[in-house]
């Protein structure tokens, strides 16, 4: 297993996507070599907030579409996200009164493994908040996520990042209050999603300036 040296939650990742393996999380391998993403290898296309809900359960997410470049042996996309988390469970009797409830924090990282599409196009999703029937759910506040392309080239994985600039996005890359949304668009189901506007100025989409046509 290799060490990284790092500073940035980007960077730090080669080391837990490796134990993420160990764990049974679906990803790809081990990068042999990592850099930022300079000639349009990836960068985000659409990025939006879903809510979903149904009979007393509901989540929000992020969920971010990935245009990898044409051409290239693309065999993995994804992203890394650090949080912090605060949760609650309780329990009930049968009259439905609170017997017990138990809440808890923690500082968490994870990877975001993607979904492949058509025409090169990934999908990630983080899930910012959850609630189910009332008896257990969280809200996690992002600390820093980035988004990444595999590619092969010869036998060597190249990772290469997405990010805003020289450090990693934020929440307020994608805060409401400071970036404008589209109305709510109706998924299908039980979800609707409200799209972040691609002209808006949020660094999400400075790579997708340059490199969309």
């Amino acid at each position: 297993m290799k060490t990284v040296a790092c500073s940035l939650v980007s960077v730090c990742f080669s080391f837990v996507a490796t134990v993420a393996l160990a764990d049974g999380v679906q990803t790809t391998t081990s990068p042999d070599l990592e850099a930022d993403a300079r000639y349009c290898e990836v960068f985000v296309d659409d990025f939006a907030l879903v809510s979903t809900g149904y009979r007393g359960t509901g989540s929000l997410d992020f969920r971010a579409s990935l245009q990898t470049r044409p051409g290239d042996d693309v065999v993995g996309a994804g992203g890394f996200v650090s949080f912090h988390e605060q949760a609650y469970q309780k329990t009930f009797d049968a009259s439905g009164q609170v017997v017990s409830e138990t809440q808890t924090q923690r500082e968490a990282s994870e990877p975001l493994p993607g979904s492949v599409q058509s025409d090169g196009r990934w999908n990630v999703a983080f899930t910012l908040g959850f609630d189910n029937y009332g008896r257990e759910g969280a809200k996690r506040d992002v600390k820093g996520f980035a988004f990444y392309v595999d590619i092969r080239e010869g036998s060597r994985i190249k990772r290469l990042w997405v990010k805003a600039g020289q450090r990693d996005f934020g929440a307020a890359d994608f805060d409401a209050d400071q970036w404008f949304y589209s109305n709510s668009v109706f998924l299908g189901g039980y979800s609707s999603a409200k799209y972040l506007w691609r002209d808006g100025g949020s660094p999400l989409f400075t790579s997708r300036v340059a490199c969309a046509r």
